[in-house]
């Protein structure tokens, strides 16, 4: 099996999960469908097939099953009794509004968090998340070695994890 696909997966895995969450809004359902998808990147390699831009084929892989999951999920839904069918789309509403409100409270928190974050390790979270260099490169930029960003932007992922939480607790998690 080729280990160099395995550690790409690995990394790329939260930014494929929060993509195909942001399409789903379940966060299951997404786990499933990233499994799906990590399987068929895998069967590829163990045929001998070349993936030449990882990250755009397996994004095109996942929009293929989340679109299947879309139909399946529409073709359950036309076989339900009309009122079942109303109560499904009040309560998914309802739970659209409930995650848009704790999606914006999270928003809100993790900018207060990155406020409260040295700019030298925002430059290093900017260039790896938004930007997908490469831990070298960061390192050549920023003028560290390469496992000194990584344990840098580890570390501040933990310290943000944990300003977050605080920042969400609410008024006594503030101080």
């Amino acid at each position: 099996m080729n280990r160099d696909l395995i550690r790409q997966l690995l990394e790329m895995h939260d930014e494929l999960h929060g993509f195909i969450y942001s399409i789903v809004r379940d966060y299951h359902v997404a786990q499933d469908l990233l499994q799906e998808v990590s399987m068929v990147a895998i069967d590829q390699a163990q045929r001998g097939e070349e993936i030449l831009n990882l990250r755009a084929w397996v994004k095109q892989v996942a929009r293929h099953h989340v679109m299947n999951y879309w139909r399946e999920r529409r073709r359950q839904r036309a076989n339900m009794p009309m009122e079942e069918l109303a109560n499904v789309a009040a309560e998914a509403f309802s739970e659209y509004n409930d995650e848009a409100q704790v999606v914006a409270d999270e928003r809100e928190a993790l900018h207060r968090c990155l406020g409260q974050t040295p700019e030298r390790m925002r430059t290093m979270l900017r260039l790896r998340y938004m930007e997908q260099r490469d831990f070298s490169v960061i390192a050549k930029i920023v003028g560290r070695n390469e496992e000194a960003v990584r344990q840098a932007i580890s570390r501040t992922r933990r310290l943000l994890a944990e300003c977050l939480q605080r920042q969400l607790r609410g008024p006594a998690g503030n101080s």
